[in-house]
């Protein structure tokens, strides 16, 4: 397994969502937004890295389609960097099963990138 994602896929992506987030709104917000999370969807907190995508579409739900482009870019940035994708024009959706799929190929094949 690569050692750059160790955690594995889903706590990685979920690493990068962190991340970018914070970057935007900052550690405070971002923790007030999780706790909705937590309240809102019923997803504790410790579950929110298995389940990345489900953290994106709650903040997408809480922030609407104009508060989360911002987080959107920033998302897509930090994943495309960490999962070295390469690639112009790339939409999240796009970035992130690429990410996935580079995430497998090198868990198969060390050395190997999308």
């Amino acid at each position: 397994m690569p050692t750059e994602h160790k955690e594995g896929f889903n706590p990685t992506l979920f690493k990068c969502i962190d991340k970018a987030a914070t970057s935007i709104l900052g550690r405070e917000s971002i923790s007030t937004f999780y706790y909705a999370i937590q309240e809102s969807y019923h997803i504790p907190e410790e579950d929110f890295p298995k389940r990345p995508q489900d953290v994106l579409k709650s903040l997408h739900n809480f922030l609407g389609d104009a508060g989360f482009a911002i987080i959107k870019n920033a998302v897509t940035i930090e994943v495309r960097t960490t999962f070295k994708i390469q690639g112009e024009n790339l939409d999240l959706d796009t970035v992130i099963e690429l990410a996935k799929r580079s995430y497998l190929l090198e868990d198969i094949n060390p050395g190997a990138r999308v």
